[in-house]
């Protein structure tokens, strides 16, 4: 996966769940958070459009968040690179820095 963009922020996120509120209120214009539980490895969001400025740089996708070096599981990666055959794909790795956490989008390919 190759690095698209690195979001600094003050704050720190405990749970995916608190990242998610902040990417759908600062980052995400039109999102949809798909909640699949039939459908293994299916990634978080759907998201159509981004807030400014990130809406210059990143592209409609399918979008996988992991909280502090989370991996994806096989069957995330099986998935994920499945759909990136036909559909832009990002995973966004969130990591805890001295006084807030930055935001790794990264494009799979």
């Amino acid at each position: 996966m190759k690095k698209i963009l690195e979001i600094p922020t003050n704050k720190i996120f405990q749970k995916e769940k608190e990242t998610y509120k902040f990417l759908k209120e600062f980052i995400f214009d039109e999102a949809v958070k798909l909640y699949t539980p039939i459908l293994r490895g299916f990634p978080d969001f759907i998201v159509v459009s981004y807030k400014k400025p990130y809406d210059e740089v990143l592209k409609p996708a399918f979008v996988e968040v992991k909280l502090n070096n989370g991996k994806l599981s096989l069957h995330q990666a099986k998935f994920l690179g499945w759909l990136s055959r036909g559909f832009k794909v990002y995973v966004f790795q969130v990591k805890t820095i001295t006084n807030g956490s930055l935001i790794q989008v990264r494009e799979w390919d």
